[in-house]
């Protein structure tokens, strides 16, 4: 499906798929940009996330990662 919505110049899909191994596995079929939200909650799913090579970006949201310090931690985890 990403593939078909690529024709439409779209900036990028988020986490089109629960799993971080299927996140990659997305990421390396299609040429639109992939966003990690859901499964990046913490400092190892950051890791995790960037071991995989599973996202071009995350999406961070402060108040569930603890807040701006743990957040920006996660962001430098991800390495995105």
């Amino acid at each position: 499906m990403v593939a078909r919505l690529a024709r439409y110049d779209i900036e990028f899909v988020e986490q089109p798929v629960a799993r971080i191994d299927d996140l990659a596995r997305v990421r390396r079929a299609v040429d639109v940009p992939i966003a990690a939200d859901e499964c990046s909650r913490s400092l190892d799913d950051a890791r995790t996330v960037r071991a995989a090579d599973a996202a071009d970006l995350i999406v961070l949201k402060q108040q569930p990662l603890g807040g701006v310090r743990a957040a920006l931690d996660v962001y430098d985890a991800a390495g995105v």
